[in-house]
């Protein structure tokens, strides 16, 4: 192998690997990389260019890393904070750290950029490595289906549902807003305290500001992202949803309210 490691810190360099980096998804992923989704995600964000790293070996792609900057507030401030997106690295090239200089990579000029911290929702599988080789703070929820009744009974996750002092997205800046909810493929209803996914006869709950219970109806069926502890969630219909973070220093004490609008992008 003869491996050297290419950051891209505009739009304008990314797009001359597109061609590459769409071979790499579908070797990576089984499937053709949606085209009008990847545009949106990482070169139409009015927030600014994405960071990805690239490996290659000779002129061949075999790795790539990115994240996309994302706005966060709480009530008193908001933090330059940045997603962790697609990673990928070509099967017979796995197992040799590529990933994790990857990512090394890219927090580094995140970090210089003056990106306070990285966050994403990884799956069950990328998890432990996120939290092993990268550092991350790993933490696990889950998506429940819950009626509005289920939702105003439960006061620990009404509570946090109408949290307003964790770190969340920054949609008030409208421009960024309109951008979040065009994301090509999905169905938004924005409520304006409260965002709704359809989610075939169901609404996913991705995003709530204080107050949003007036904006729910009785006979709509609503997928909440909640903490472990928060109710009984596990006698509910749901699924697991692992979210992680890691800070770029060491004195950013953070806390998270982690709607679902954070993670659905790509």
């Amino acid at each position: 192998m003869n491996l050297r490691f290419v950051d891209i810190e505009n739009k304008d360099n990314l797009l001359c690997n597109v061609g590459s980096i769409e071979g790499l998804f579908k070797e990576c992923f089984g499937k053709e990389i949606s085209k009008a989704l990847w545009a949106w995600a990482y070169l139409e964000n009015p927030l600014g260019s994405p960071l990805v790293s690239l490996c290659l070996d000779e002129d061949v792609l075999v790795g790539h890393y990115a994240v996309i900057p994302i706005n966060l507030r709480s009530k008193n401030e908001t933090i330059k904070a940045c997603l962790s997106m697609t990673t990928m690295v070509k099967e017979e090239y796995r197992k040799h750290g590529i990933f994790v200089e990857l990512a090394k990579q890219v927090y580094a000029k995140a970090s210089q950029q003056g990106y306070k911290l990285v966050f994403g929702f990884p799956n069950k599988n990328s998890a432990p490595g996120f939290r092993k080789r990268l550092g991350w703070e790993i933490q696990s929820g889950r998506v429940v289906s819950l009626t509005k009744k289920n939702i105003l009974d439960c006061d620990v996750l009404l509570n946090k549902l109408n949290d307003c002092h964790s770190l969340r997205l920054d949609i008030i800046d409208q421009e960024f807003r309109r951008w979040r909810l065009s994301k090509p493929g999905a169905q938004y209803i924005d409520r304006g305290n409260l965002v709704l996914k359809k989610y075939g006869q169901m609404l996913d709950i991705v995003f709530v500001e204080d107050g949003f219970e007036n904006s729910l109806n009785d006979y709509e069926q609503y997928n909440v992202l909640c903490d472990e502890n928060d109710l009984d969630s596990k006698e509910l219909i749901g699924f697991e949803y692992y979210f992680g973070y890691r800070v770029f220093e060491d004195n950013l004490a953070v806390q998270f309210k982690k709607d679902l609008l954070l993670s659905d992008l790509f």
